[in-house]
């Protein structure tokens, strides 16, 4: 039953598959006096060795982002179930629904905002914002998980989402 949702998905996919084919790659090109047009799996890692000072923390704060995301999106069904009762079903709905509106209407917001902020002069506005969305989200995490009421505890949540949505986008512009 749920494979199906999938296949619908996907079908319509089916059908703008062939513009793909239309599509031409524009010519590139090189930037600056050591640039090559050679682009493969050694020169990524050169570019990678080259700037190791950005990627290495970058990679490992967003890793630790996205880990404490997973715990939170793991964690918070079983928590549903067991401090109110609710269903595994319940849960999954009412939680569902909270982390697809809240991402759904942030995100556009965070790009927006970030993009103005980095018009502003602040050019490390891209790494910097995820992690301000992550603090000013935290607060609201925690009453999630105090409130006696779930309902309130699943706006909450949603809520939450909606702040800390910025770590799904802007660390790939930075």
């Amino acid at each position: 039953g749920w494979q199906v949702i999938f296949i619908v998905v996907g079908l319509p996919g089916l059908a703008f598959a062939p513009l793909v084919l239309m599509m031409h790659e524009p010519t590139r090109e090189p930037m600056g006096k050591d640039a090559t047009n050679e682009a493969g799996f050694r020169t990524f890692l050169a570019y990678i060795r080259a700037n190791r000072a950005f990627f290495i923390p970058h990679h490992l704060g967003f890793f630790a982002l996205v880990a404490m995301t997973a715990v939170i999106l793991t964690w918070s069904p079983a928590f549903f179930v067991r401090a109110h009762g609710w269903s595994e079903s319940m849960a999954g709905s009412k939680l569902g629904l909270a982390i697809l509106i809240g991402p759904l209407l942030g995100l556009p917001l965070h790009g927006a905002l970030a993009d103005y902020l980095y018009r502003k002069g602040w050019l490390d506005i891209h790494l910097r914002y995820p992690l301000i969305a992550m603090v000013a989200g935290a607060p609201i995490l925690l009453f999630v998980f105090l409130v006696g009421q779930p309902d309130l505890a699943v706006f909450l949540l949603g809520v939450f989402w909606y702040v800390v949505s910025a770590y799904t986008s802007l660390p790939l512009t930075a």
